[in-house]
């Protein structure tokens, strides 16, 4: 295989496996299409939870987009479970 092929293989798996992931465990990202000035196609991340203030970027690219909202997700969930883990003792 050409180094072109295993990039875009490697990239077509990685995407694949996020999206499985994105569809199993995200509950607070929002994803929308945009459509910037120049015509160029971007995608918005929202995340929103009670007690947190709203998190968002725009990514050109969609696998960036669902990265970004799976490791922001994990660690809004991290510090929510500290502070619980805290509050008990």
């Amino acid at each position: 295989m050409g180094q072109k092929w295993e990039k875009y293989y490697t990239r077509t798996l990685e995407t694949k496996r996020l999206s499985r992931l994105f569809i199993k465990r995200v509950y607070m990202a929002t994803i929308t299409k945009r459509l910037g000035k120049d015509g160029s196609l971007g995608y918005r991340v929202q995340i929103r939870l009670k007690g947190y203030p709203a998190q968002t970027v725009t990514f050109k690219r969609l696998l960036d987009a669902k990265k970004w909202a799976l490791v922001t997700e994990e660690k809004i969930r991290a510090a929510r479970v500290k502070i619980l883990m805290e509050a008990e003792f």
